[in-house]
């Protein structure tokens, strides 16, 4: 278990509420898997298979008017208690739900199952908010996120077992025994919860708020996430008609969903966990962002060159492994550089009303298009949007670099607001710039900037910064690379050790560190002119086996006699 959570980067108290998490996201992808497949099998052969782009159209319907009316029931509730609440009402559903599968009940599953897929999602990530703060957050959602795919290939790989010993109807019962383990982890997770305190909704200026305008590169966010939504529910249409046409029956139609979804959740963990950082960080947003239309492009080319389930799995594949991990963590990148203001007042809009507008959209189109144009066909509109999506990529590369630029300039970029632990090439750039700046102000704020995230790519600034540059640059570098020896190596942390000035920051790196060669420079600072740094120093060698340790703290239990209030309040502080 220590192995584990070493390798994972796990710290004390993080793990029991990691594990339940890590298992509550499981339950969730798992509950995903199993009610997405049988509600699509159902449909596909059960209802009029020409009606599914209506489905699109009313799920963005009821979204619309049932997340305003979740959202004012859950307010001042307790996260946990939601979602016990709601997992045993949805839990529960299942069970009458397997013997109405039939009629107009079955358009009533597929809004249902939607609804209940949404809401889980939305109540795991505030309730992962409420647990891990931003910090902790960038190290382990990505960790816990994994769990999805893992669910993918064991629940997909399941699903033919399963469906030949009990059958596809039985797969609502799967779904309600994963519902029923987010109500457990629900429960499970309270002690670690911290509720946050909400008071009184802030009145906003009606008028302000109305002048405020789209400027070109929240204009050229809109466009990308609308022709993502789109191109999306065009090739899930296609995908899904083309596998009920190639498996009829619907035990048979599960099995192929069953085993699409331990594919693409391989496929997806292998990205996520292996390529989306270093694609990021070598090549960019651009090719960040092109990845996924440029799939979609060259599959939907094939499909409409021959019209099978193979030409069309090629981009619903890349559709449903890039636009969970690669493409979603460059559109993260992409709201770093906005300032916060106007990401709170924009983001909820594009990513709930505009995308769930376009889908609704993209339903309709589908439904009228479809009555007079073959299933290939309507691949002419995908490569079309397709192509002005990656129009707007490359421009929006643009409008990236500059809003990049302006935001450090005006201050106002902030890294806790990402939620993804990693740097594209463009931020690399532009942090480095502005770490070679000949002004303290800008160094200095760069390196607050940079605080917190992996520091290699500006291992070699940093160092070189570090051997010549103000007192004050040259602190914030020692204090910020104390995890990372390649910015300032354990040679040189000895250094300037024995440097007054650097003494009390290089204390502390040395004791994160577990330098034992940093004993003896320690225990010359007990017998030191300055009462703080012989604190700094008593207590620095209590993480290490000094035969000085007796005469350390007995140094600390002195000075909290001492007439000095700061360094008695120091020393009272420290024998804590």
């Amino acid at each position: 278990m220590q192995l584990l959570t070493r390798f994972f980067n796990i710290k004390k108290g993080e793990g029991k509420p990691f594990l339940i998490l890590f298992i509550h996201f499981f339950s969730f992808s798992a509950m995903g898997i199993t009610a997405g497949s049988a509600r699509d099998a159902f449909f596909l052969t059960l209802f009029e298979k020409t009606y599914l782009p209506l489905m699109y159209v009313a799920i963005a319907v009821v979204m619309a008017g049932v997340i305003p009316l979740y959202t004012k029931l859950s307010r001042n509730r307790n996260i946990t208690n939601v979602i016990f609440v709601s997992a045993v009402i949805f839990g529960l559903s299942m069970f009458p739900l397997i013997h109405f599968l039939s009629g107009w009940f079955i358009p009533l599953l597929y809004i249902w199952i939607e609804l209940i897929i949404v809401l889980t999602i939305t109540q795991f990530w505030i309730l992962a908010g409420e647990i891990f703060n931003l910090r902790q957050a960038k190290r382990l959602f990505g960790l816990i996120s994994g769990s999805g795919a893992i669910a993918s290939m064991v629940i997909g790989f399941s699903i033919r077992p399963f469906v030949q010993t009990f059958g596809s109807e039985k797969l609502l019962y799967a779904t309600a025994f994963f519902l029923g383990m987010i109500a457990i982890t629900s429960f499970f997770i309270k002690p670690f919860h911290v509720i946050l305190q909400s008071g009184p909704a802030k009145s906003e200026n009606v008028k302000e708020k109305n002048k405020k305008k789209f400027d070109q590169y929240l204009i050229a966010i809109i466009v990308l996430i609308s022709a993502m939504a789109i191109v999306s529910k065009f090739v899930d249409y296609q995908f899904k008609i083309s596998a009920s046409n190639a498996y009829p029956t619907q035990d048979e139609l599960v099995n192929f969903f069953g085993l699409f979804y331990a594919l693409t959740g391989a496929a997806a963990f292998i990205v996520q966990f292996f390529l989306t950082g270093k694609i990021l960080s070598k090549y960019g947003v651009l090719i960040g962002l092109l990845i996924l239309p440029a799939a979609v492009f060259a599959g939907s080319v094939g499909f409409l060159m021959v019209p099978v389930l193979v030409a069309i799995f090629i981009p619903k594949f890349a559709d449903q492994v890039f636009k969970f991990t690669i493409n979603n963590a460059t559109i993260q990148l992409l709201w770093l550089p906005i300032p916060p203001k106007t990401k709170k007042e924009t983001k909820p809009v594009i990513d709930g009303t505009i995308k769930a507008f376009m889908e609704g959209i993209a339903g309709l189109t589908i439904f009228i298009a479809a009555r007079w144009m073959s299933l290939h066909l309507l691949s002419i509109a995908v490569l079309v949007i397709a192509a002005v999506w990656i129009y707007y990529t490359f421009r929006i590369k643009n409008g990236y670099v500059k809003a990049l630029q302006k935001a450090i300039e005006k201050r106002h970029l902030n890294f806790e607001d990402l939620e993804i632990n990693v740097a594209d090439s463009v931020i690399v750039e532009t942090i480095d710039k502005t770490l070679h700046a000949d002004e303290e102000v800008k160094q200095l704020f760069a390196l607050e900037l940079i605080e917190g995230i992996p520091l290699t790519p500006w291992a070699e600034s940093l160092n070189k910064l570090f051997q010549d540059s103000t007192l004050e640059v040259r602190k914030a570098i020692l204090r910020i690379s104390a995890d990372n020896s390649k910015v300032i190596s354990d040679e040189e942390l000895l250094e300037v050790l024995k440097i007054r000035d650097f003494a009390e920051i290089a204390m502390n790196v040395s004791g994160k560190r577990n330098l034992s060669s940093a004993i003896p420079i320690l225990e010359k600072y007990l017998s030191d002119s300055d009462p703080e740094l012989q604190l700094m120093a008593a207590a620095s060698l209590q993480c290490f086996k000094s035969v000085k340790i007796p005469e350390a703290r007995k140094l600390i239990q002195e000075k909290m006699s001492s007439d000095n209030p700061k360094i008695q309040a120091m020393a009272i502080r420290l024998l804590v």
